[in-house]
């Protein structure tokens, strides 16, 4: 599991982690520590994890998404508003226009 799902975890059960140092089990592992061939460890660069990346994207993409959606609603109805009011103006200057033939 990682520290995500670890972190998801503990906030969905309300619980809090505490790690405290095994004195035997540091005394078993001290040698292997100690012994470890560096050439066999993988290191990971530093840097952003790809899924938290993935992950980011996903918030980002959709907010704009939100966001877009909205002025796109927002200028329909600017357009809509528009539209009527031409029509108005139109109305009257014919109505204008007819009643002054009359």
């Amino acid at each position: 599991m990682g520290w995500f799902a670890f972190g998801i975890l503990t906030r969905v059960f309300a619980v809090k982690a505490r790690f405290e140092i095994d004195e035997e089990q540091t005394k078993l592992m001290q040698a292997r520590w100690e012994g470890r061939n560096t050439k066999q460890v993988r290191v990971r660069p530093p840097g952003i994890d790809q899924v938290l990346l993935e992950h980011a994207k996903l918030q980002v993409f959709g907010e704009m998404g939100r966001k877009s959606a909205l002025m796109r609603t927002v200028r329909m109805e600017m357009a809509e508003s528009v539209r009527k009011a031409a029509r108005a103006r139109w109305r009257q200057h014919r109505q204008a226009r007819n009643g002054h033939r009359e």
